[in-house]
């Protein structure tokens, strides 16, 4: 089996093809049958390599840098000048769970971006009630901050509570040595 993937077909010399129809039919089946099964085999890693670059957010931004460079490079200032072609104002509608979901993954870097992020205003933030990570981790920072110094706080007055505690023990002593 493995000669004949390989294209020896020296195992197959005993037999001639014109006198052993029956072989001739066999080397057939398995020859068709071995290039449907690796033409499958490849279909099916190609299908694996498609999907792990199905990214719509990829071709939305690699859309927008084609239409980016033909305005740049390929259209005349008259052109550029047309408020039809180019309006002040473009409106588009998407649902607020997709824009959330969007910022989270912008946040936590699961995008794939090839280049840095996409601005995300915290105007933006509010109205789809995503928290800024910058604001998220400094309001974290604060809180630890203030669990340190209560518990600083804590300690020291553990600290005299001893003090006091060894004070009234060593008035005491001295109470009962009398």
């Amino acid at each position: 089996m493995y000669l004949l993937l390989i294209g020896d077909s020296g195992s197959l010399s005993p037999w001639t093809y014109r006198e052993s129809h029956t072989m001739t039919f066999l080397l057939f089946l398995f020859t068709f049958f071995t290039v449907i099964y690796l033409m499958n085999l490849f279909i099916g890693l190609l299908n694996m390599a498609i999907e792990k670059y199905d990214n719509y957010e990829e071709f939305l931004l690699q859309k927008a840098k084609v239409i980016m460079e033909i305005e740049l490079f390929y259209m005349l200032p008259r052109h550029k000048k047309k408020k039809e072609w180019f309006p002040d104002w473009i409106h588009y509608s998407i649902p607020a769970n997709e824009v959330r979901k969007f910022i989270i993954a912008i946040d936590k870097n699961k995008t794939g971006f090839k280049f840095d992020p996409p601005f995300i205003s915290k105007k933006l933030r509010s109205l789809v009630d995503v928290e800024d990570v910058e604001d998220k981790d400094r309001q974290e920072e604060e809180k630890h901050q203030a669990q340190i110094k209560n518990m600083e706080r804590k300690l020291e007055d553990m600290h005299k509570l001893l003090k006091d505690l060894e004070i009234f023990k060593n008035a005491d002593d001295n109470k009962t040595n009398i």
